[in-house]
């Protein structure tokens, strides 16, 4: 065969080529330079509005209670970001309150920010909606957000709308574009290149005019022209190739045609299955075990919230799953699914990836194996639960604080059959549910507490009396234990009897150690972190290394909230237990390579290496934040321990391990000042609050003499009548140096420096003097109601002057009420218990106060003279709203009653609320629907009103 050659392509053609790869090439970069440029942009203005977002809400928390110092400091904490050229709070009139330049603070911004708008700050004043624009032009982005504006020295109107004005830079970020997008397009050059050469030299060797006929043809059919057809006359070799293709692209053509009609119903299969699974949630999934890959259905992509770019293999997948079954979900997928070939088949919680919503869902899948019986994949089905299990929740909203109660409790017929006993029952007795429904308690019986003691126990349930005394009964394994019980009588709403309770609590253990006390003395072998020195040591390599690259090192300060009121209420082996979650929660939190420490007590220290910006820090804290709001599970209890936490920077803030570990503590410090659960970052201006909380002990030695306290105070009504039926009284400080001072911030000093009991003896004389003249005026059983600190009772002469005022006043019986929280119960002392025991005997009232919120409510009710129980306003905010806290106030005011307890509700706030307590019986209500709290006289005036 004759070979023909065309010097003309093999010389035009690659010449096109090469032009078609360059233009390619310079598409592909321009195009990833504008992708670039758009992900900086997209990115800075979402990082701007989050950040400020978040420091607006900081900042309008602390101008309204007044603290424009905080305000600055949240501002300038900000203003680190070297991204901000510009970032100023200015109020109502365009002035500048507070600015990251500290040379602008108290003057005009039109004047001094070259790119402040008037008009866009004149139009956010009006619709108090952000105004967030990016400037491509400028390469930055700017920002007007508004912000509500309080103040009690007078320099700013209260409740004005000033803004919150910033410039945040791009410039350098758009200047990299360009060279990102050539360095990213590398690989392509290269492949690109590579091909072009093929190509050339394909071309070199096979140019010729039937060839690249039969090319072309067969380009066409690859690219799904079937139906193409190559005419070529003679009966050479070509014309029989030719012909050979003309009757292959005929049977391709067929089958293309089959296949349309096959994808196309099988297309209408698959969208018919995917709306079914839409519809009832479920998802499905195929993992290729090898490969360590998983494809998914849309509606699963849907369900767990990831889309085509999310990395879908077992870590991906791990990734997804809530950190509290993450590690169980492991165990299980390895040791018994892949290890023992079990079908999978499990409920877990998971977190979407793109709301970061918690989900529950149900997984199945089913192996399949290769002819040697090796797991090669599973094919599988995820089905969105929440709904269910929020349904579950519901149903066991109303028996949860039964169940959880660490003290027994029993339901009987009269008769004395039981009909339901809670988990601690059977815990305690051995015995299970199923076991002792139907039967009668006598099968505790140990024969070892006396018959007159049963006598006397059902001679007061039959009069309908409650009974409470200690039994010394018998497990069912045999083991004898006491009990100390409370039984009453529960009846229906004709007033009869229909049932027992018995709430009882194992006091063995008390009994048997009473004055056994709990330590441990090795906390470093406890958690099994680096102590002090090595914690330092490993801070002093940090930065010798930070010295030579450039980097910045943090250290963070964290000290435990309240551990020491764990340590003194619940035990050392309780705190002992809290610390070794506490120092696993750190171990799970930090990046790798990242030091935890234990510095001894409850303060840990962690220390973040390797930093180019300090935007690093803020996961991790954040992390470190968020882990400890999850209750830790001791002992049968849920602890919820928060943690306090102060940052110090190298080189900023010091350049040795000793400096910048004392420059931290003094941050966690102001952490725990600003209400601790919280970060702080160290600033010089921190040594303000040592100098407030002196101010505050200075000032407030003499103020009872100087007379500036008073008293306040908030009507009780009855729900039935809307009649006032009594007041709580509430104290209020003035001073002339330090302004209105709240009673959460005073109040912790007065405690701390003993002057609680001097002030606590001045709020009962006002009180009772008081509620004497509006008894009056209103009825003899008007009451006044007061809470009393824990240290309060540490007076041994706190008894005696109630007496003394309760006879001096001439108040009626019974109208004194005072509101004991959990604190002062906890501690569990000998002289608080007398303390109670007289003053009920005075004819006190005792209100358990904020009922609800602390561990052991429930057993503080039954082993305490209590009258009243007060729902704390937590519970009341959304009783209109969710379900979940009507049912649970509903089932508080029905306990209280059946325990002869009256019911007040605290911080009603609206008519739907009131109709709603009214519906479930509650007897008193209290707050701002009613009135706030007011001076004695507008009091007075509203008993003469009627």
């Amino acid at each position: 065969m004759k070979y023909l050659r065309s010097i003309s392509l093999k010389l035009w053609i690659p010449l096109l080529v090469i032009g078609i790869f360059a233009m390619l090439l310079l598409i592909m970069v321009w195009m990833a330079q504008q992708n670039i440029a758009s992900d900086i942009n997209q990115r800075g203005l979402r990082l701007a509005t989050q950040q400020m977002a978040l420091l607006q809400r900081e900042m309008v928390k602390e101008f309204g209670v007044g603290h424009q110092v905080e305000a600055g400091q949240a501002l300038s904490a900000s203003g680190v970001d070297i991204h901000y050229r510009t970032l100023a709070a200015i109020d109502a009139h365009g002035q500048i309150i507070h600015s990251i330049r500290f040379a602008q603070k108290g003057r005009q911004a039109a004047k001094v920010l070259s790119n402040f708008d008037t008009q866009r700050f004149a139009t956010l004043r009006q619709s108090n909606r952000p105004d967030v624009r990016l400037e491509t032009a400028q390469q930055q982005i700017s920002a007007y957000f508004p912000l509500t504006l309080s103040s009690h020295e007078g320099d700013i109107r209260a409740m004005e709308t000033g803004a919150l004005f910033l410039i945040y830079d791009l410039h350098a970020e758009q200047e990299q574009a360009w060279s990102q997008a050539w360095f990213s397009t590398l690989p392509i050059w290269l492949l690109l290149l590579l091909a072009m050469a093929l190509l050339v030299e394909f071309l070199r060797y096979f140019i010729t005019r039937p060839i690249k006929m039969l090319v072309s043809a067969a380009q066409a059919v690859a690219q799904g022209d079937s139906g193409v057809m190559i005419h070529v006359q003679g009966s050479g070799e070509l014309a029989q190739l030719a012909n050979t293709f003309n009757r292959m692209s005929q049977q391709l053509d067929l089958r293309f045609k089959q296949r349309m009609q096959a994808e196309s119903a099988l297309k209408m299969s698959l969208d018919r299955l995917s709306a079914a699974q839409k519809m009832a949630k479920f998802g499905h999934y195929i993992l290729d075990i090898k490969s360590d890959s998983w494809s998914a259905s849309a509606e699963l992509e849907q369900i767990f919230g990831v889309d085509e770019n999310y990395k879908k293999n077992i870590d991906g997948w791990l990734q997804i799953i809530h950190p509290d079954f993450r590690e169980i979900m492991s165990r299980y997928f390895h040791d018994e699914v892949l290890t023992q070939h079990q079908c999978f088949d499990k409920e877990y919680k998971i977190i979407q990836v793109k709301t970061g919503e918690v989900r529950w869902v149900h997984g199945l899948g089913e192996l399949k194996f290769d002819d040697d019986n090796n797991a090669i994949e599973i094919l599988g089905t995820i089905h969105d639960i929440t709904q269910r299990k929020r349904a579950e929740e519901q149903i066991h909203t109303l028996s949860q604080a039964v169940e959880q109660s660490p003290v027994s409790v029993m339901l009987t017929t009269v008769k004395g059959h039981i009909v339901y006993v809670n988990s601690a029952f059977e815990r305690v007795t051995g015995y299970s549910s199923a076991e002792v429904i139907g039967q009668n308690p006598r099968i505790l019986k140990s024969g070892k507490t006396s018959p007159s003691q049963y006598h006397e126990l059902w001679e007061a349930l039959s009069q309908g009396r409650e009974w409470h005394g200690e039994f010394q009964n018998r497990k069912k394994n045999g083991d004898y234990f006491w009990e100390h019980a409370h039984i009453a009588p529960v009846l229906d709403e004709s007033g009869k009897v229909r049932h027992y309770l018995a709430v009882k609590e194992d006091i063995t253990l008390r009994k048997q150690q009473e004055k056994r006390l709990l330590h441990q003395a090795h906390f470093d072998a406890l958690t099994d972190l680096p102590n002090r020195f090595l914690s330092l040591d490993r801070l002093f390599q940090l930065l010798t290394e930070a010295k030579r690259n450039g980097h910045l090192v943090a250290v963070l300060f964290l000290d435990l909230d309240d551990f020491k009121k764990i340590n003194d209420t619940l035990g050392h082996s309780v705190g002992d237990k809290i610390l070794i979650g506490a120092a696993e929660r750190l171990r799970h939190v930090i990046r790798d390579g990242d030091t935890v420490g234990r510095l001894g007590g409850d303060e840990f220290i962690v220390l973040l290496g390797g930093l180019s910006d300090i935007s690093g820090i803020r996961p991790v804290v954040k992390g470190l934040i968020d882990h400890f709001r999850s209750p830790f599970q001791i002992d049968n209890r849920e602890l919820i321990l928060t943690v306090s936490i102060g940052i110090a920077l190298y080189p900023n803030d010091g350049d040795t391990p000793s400096d910048l570990l004392r420059n931290a503590d003094s941050a966690m410090y102001h952490s725990k000042a600003l209400g601790r659960n919280t970060y702080s970052y160290f600033t010089d201006s921190m040594n303000q609050g040592a100098a407030r909380r002196l101010a505050l002990e200075e000032q407030m030695h003499g103020a009872l003499d100087r007379g500036e306290f008073r008293l306040c105070y908030q009507p009780q009504i009855d729900v039935a009548s809307r009649a006032m039926v009594g007041v709580e009284a509430l104290i209020r400080w003035h001073n002339a140096v330090l302004g209105e001072v709240s009673p959460e911030e005073f109040i912790p000093i007065a405690e701390h420096s003993g002057l609680i009991v001097p002030i606590g003896q001045f709020v009962l004389t006002e009180a009772l003097a008081m509620a004497a003249q509006w008894q009056k005026i209103s009825n003899p059983s008007f009451s006044v109601a007061f809470n009393v600190s824990p240290h309060q009772f540490r007076d041994a002469s706190l008894v005696p002057f109630i007496a003394g005022l309760i006879e001096q006043s001439g108040i009626t019986k019974g109208s004194l009420e005072l509101e004991i929280t959990e604190g002062v119960l906890m501690s569990q002392h000998t002289y608080i218990d007398e303390s109670l025991a007289a003053l009920n005997d005075l004819g006190v009232k005792l209100a358990m106060d904020d009922f609800g919120t602390g561990y052991s409510s429930l057993s503080y009710l039954r082993n305490y003279p209590f009258s009243v129980l007060k729902i704390d306003r937590s519970f009341i905010n959304d009783i209109t709203l969710d379900e979940a806290d009507l049912k649970l106030v509903t089932a508080s005011i029905a306990m209280a009653h059946s325990l002869g307890l009256k019911v007040i509700a605290e911080g009603v706030e609206m008519e739907s609320q009131l109709t709603l307590l009214a519906e479930q019986g509650c007897d008193v209500a209290q707050g701002f629907y009613f009135s706030k709290a007011v001076p004695a006289d507008e009091i007075t005036a509203m008993l003469e009103a009627g």
